[in-house]
């Protein structure tokens, strides 16, 4: 297999509404991306050819004749269409990945939005529909089915994709990354509108708020946040390839009316962009087609091209050292995630009594079992705050009075809930990324972890009790002397309500702290005058397993515990992952917001002089430079509530939180909900605590 590959993505738009004439332009530019030597070119959602835009600004009953013409223009996956883009592939020798309007013969009207991964042989290699239709584009398409969860295996490397808002989908793309893909292409529509602007202008990369002053949906950061997530749990390349809104579009939706022509040309346009696998965007280039000169360009967005990259799939490989969340970082005792690849059919003949049909009903039987209360009803505006601030090095006295000024001064502020960052108490201990082995001060570290039943832990319960306030605490916990990265939720009534700890300790982290077992994966709480609050600890929220059996619980509010991340430009290039900087932390609690449908109170420690020098830092490669506060609140649909501190700041973030705004977002995609489709898709979970010593009726599988 090649390593290096020049990828190609097509920012294109159809010729609207017509089959033939799209898929002789999506012919030229297959030639074109060959003749520049591409790999593999992408092209953008439905290309063949239009995305049904139409359904998100005009009343359904003014669509029908559009409908119709969709369903005229769409095209049968062995149509005439697709035999001619297989034959270009084959004889440009390049691989195609092609998003088309489906139609099949069972039906004279249903449809799909689908996806081809065609081989550079022609071979029709991933036939992929997509899962759930999102919003309005259900007024258009069907649900989909797992038969196309698959990575294409070429010599350029392997190859995945999903569509638009499947990107936001754990499950679908761990589907994938547990496939060993190495090039994920997700496609997206030309525009995005939520709410209909109110100005004469917009500019194309700052979506203008409505007349209610509320944001528009912001396709550039929106897309580029979740394909950057994934590219970094599955370390791998990402390719965002977006359409392009055509004036032929716009003139026939628009039909005359200059109100919804104008929404049409104002709406921000998405963007065409690579990705590396930490996430990082890739700076591609265009060729001039007439002196094949090269144009170095970070994306596309206002006109049309092709834009270009050459990678190394090499690179796929460092990153899998610290967390391979298909491998080495994923918990196989503990998650079973089982993929349903059956191609769904109108009619299927079954005989009753059959064994599969009694096992398939076993099945289903025992996962109905899994359910999970939705939140108690209480307040709709909810006050929390997130602390930045330096821990107390190797001294759990200061560190459980600091903590306690800390939870006073938040109630004093009319806080409901405090969040602590990872390890609060005693602070981080970021020596481990230069000596894993320090025997001095890994003893040192243990005297001053904190003991879940301990008088230190009882002071931190009765001050949160005394002043009517919930605390979500990292620290770094003692257990007969073995240490765990734990993370405990206090009610307002002082009681301990969730304890857990971190799954999966990070790369170095495993050198002094244990796995959490099942217990910690019921990581959410319903806590009366507050929400369910649920909570994971930094790189747990690279873990889609994870993430998704916590969205599973109703979470409303969600405490993302992070260590010190500085910025990416603090480090000389090359010397820093921009996945393990502050970028990195924002971007995966962003997409947990996104996909949680929930608030993030992201909370962080920071080093000073004090800290490189009690940890002895200043000659490494991470934590030698001292800073690393990143907190801030983010809400459900992504957008950061906060103004962020001083990377040495200290202080708490603070933000006034409606709950209500979680139900808008559910409307449009609830992934563990109307978004989600448990008849292909369905996360086995073990929740049981595996003690070390274990009477015999547990070990015969009843745990207790």
């Amino acid at each position: 297999m090649a390593t290096q590959v020049r990828l190609a993505a097509a920012h294109v738009a159809p010729i609207f509404l017509s089959a033939q004439e799209t898929t002789h332009k999506a012919i030229r530019l297959i030639e074109q991306a060959a003749r520049n030597k591409a790999n593999l070119v992408a092209f953008p959602e439905s290309f063949i050819s239009a995305f049904p835009i139409w359904s998100a600004l005009r009343p359904p009953t003014e669509n029908h004749d559009l409908f119709q013409r969709m369903v005229r223009e769409s095209i049968h996956a062995d149509g005439e269409e697709m035999q001619a883009v297989r034959a270009t592939a084959r004889k440009c020798n390049i691989t195609v990945s092609l998003g088309f309007s489906e139609k099949v013969r069972t039906s004279s009207a249903t449809l799909f939005n689908s996806n081809v991964i065609i081989g550079s042989r022609g071979d029709v290699l991933v036939h992929h529909r997509k899962l759930v239709p999102t919003f309005f584009e259900k007024l258009t398409w069907s649900p989909g089915d797992g038969y196309g969860l698959r990575v294409a295996d070429t010599e350029f490397g392997k190859i995945g994709g999903l569509i638009c808002g499947e990107n936001t989908n754990p499950l679908a793309r761990y589907a994938l990354i547990a496939q060993g893909e190495q090039i994920h292409i997700s496609t997206w529509p030309a525009i995005w509108p939520t709410r209909l602007p109110s100005q004469s202008a917009m500019e194309k990369h700052n979506p203008q708020p409505d007349a209610t002053g509320k944001a528009n949906y912001d396709n550039v950061a929106a897309n580029r946040i979740r394909a950057a997530a994934h590219c970094f749990e599955a370390k791998c390349f990402g390719i965002l390839c977006a359409g392009l809104l055509g004036p032929d579009a716009i003139d026939i939706v628009s039909s005359g009316s200059s109100g919804l022509k104008q929404s049409l040309e104002q709406s921000q346009g998405a963007a065409t962009m690579f990705l590396d696998p930490t996430g990082a965007p890739i700076r591609g280039f265009r060729i001039d087609e007439a002196t094949s000169a090269q144009h170095s360009v970070d994306f596309l967005q206002a006109r049309e091209g092709i834009l270009y990259a050459d990678v190394n799939l090499a690179d796929c490989i460092e990153g899998k050292q610290y967390h391979d969340t298909a491998g080495g970082y994923q918990r196989m005792d503990v998650f079973n995630l089982q993929v349903n690849r059956t191609r769904q059919q109108p009619l299927r003949i079954v005989i009753f009594g059959h064994k599969s049909n009694a096992s398939l009903v076993a099945t289903m039987t025992s996962a109905e079992q899994t359910h999970f209360p939705v939140a108690t009803p209480g307040p709709h505006t909810v006050r929390v705050a997130a602390v930045q601030a330096e821990g107390c090095y190797f001294d759990l006295p200061a560190a459980v009075l600091k903590t306690r000024d800390l939870i006073v001064e938040a109630a004093q502020k009319g806080c409901d809930l405090i969040a602590f960052p990872e390890v609060w108490i005693p602070q981080y201990p970021g020596w481990i990324w230069q000596r894993p082995i320090d025997f001095e001060m890994v003893s040192e570290y243990m005297r001053h972890s904190l003991r879940r039943d301990s008088p230190e832990m009882r002071t931190i319960q009765d001050c949160a009790a005394s002043h009517n306030i919930a605390v979500c605490l990292g620290y770094s916990e003692n257990d007969n002397d073995s240490l765990y990265l734990s993370q405990s939720f206090i009610g307002k009534d002082g009681a301990i309500k969730m304890h857990r700890r971190k799954v999966k300790p990070t790369h170095v982290e495993r050198t002094i702290y244990g796995e959490g077992s099942g217990s910690s994966l019921m990581n959410v709480v319903d806590e009366p005058d507050v929400g369910r609050v649920g909570a994971l600890s930094c790189w747990e929220h690279s873990q889609p397993l994870l993430r998704y059996h916590t969205y599973s619980q109703g979470e409303q509010i969600h405490v993302a515990a992070w260590p010190p991340m500085n910025h990416y430009s603090s480090f000389p290039d090359g010397s820093a992952l921009w996945s393990q900087c502050r970028e990195g932390a924002h971007n995966l609690s962003t997409t947990h917001a996104i996909e949680g449908n929930c608030f993030v109170v992201l909370a962080s420690s920071f080093y000073t002089k004090t800290g490189i020098e009690r940890m002895n830092l200043g000659d490494g490669k991470l934590y030698h430079i001292g800073g690393g506060g990143c907190a801030c609140i983010i809400g459900p649909d992504g957008r950061k509530l906060t103004q962020d501190l001083g990377e040495e700041e200290e202080g708490l973030v603070i933000a006034d939180l409606d709950l209500n705004e979680i139900k808008k977002v559910k409307a449009m995609l609830d992934v563990h909900g109307h978004y989600s489709r448990p008849d292909l898709l369905w996360l086995g979970v073990d929740n049981r605590e595996k003690r070390q010593v274990r009477a015999e009726a547990e070990v015969k599988g009843t745990y207790v």
